[in-house]
């Protein structure tokens, strides 16, 4: 049976994305990707040759040392960036506008370190 994934977009997203997007794919987001998705990016991050060594070992540390800082959803589940597909890292309180305009009400926007809005 074929995936729920539209595999064209999944290579296009996978050549586009940078290798913190991919590695923040293959390690906090995993277990909500389809066999064939992950396929997709872990040879597309190992094309790259980005950091050396096995692909597995380079996600592990990946997850040891930027997991700590990563928010996660009650679920367990990583925050996503506001702004990209990377792990959020950051939670910046922002409002709701109104037609982009007027304040409605207060919430709670999440960023990754490329984005976040106050230093």
């Amino acid at each position: 049976m074929r995936g729920l994934i539209n595999a064209e977009k999944c290579r296009a997203f996978a050549r586009e994305a940078s290798d913190g997007e991919l590695l923040d794919q293959l390690g906090f987001f995993s277990d909500g990707l389809e066999e064939e998705a992950l396929a997709i990016l872990r040879r597309e991050l190992s094309q790259r040759e980005a950091k050396p060594g096995p692909l597995d070992l380079v996600i592990e540390e990946h997850r040891r040392t930027h997991g700590p800082l990563v928010l996660f959803a009650p679920d367990r589940f990583p925050r996503l960036c506001g702004e990209c597909h990377r792990a959020a890292t950051h939670r910046e309180l922002g409002w709701v506008r109104f037609f982009g305009l007027v304040p409605m009400f207060p919430r709670f926007a999440y960023f990754c370190d490329n984005h976040k809005i106050h230093p």
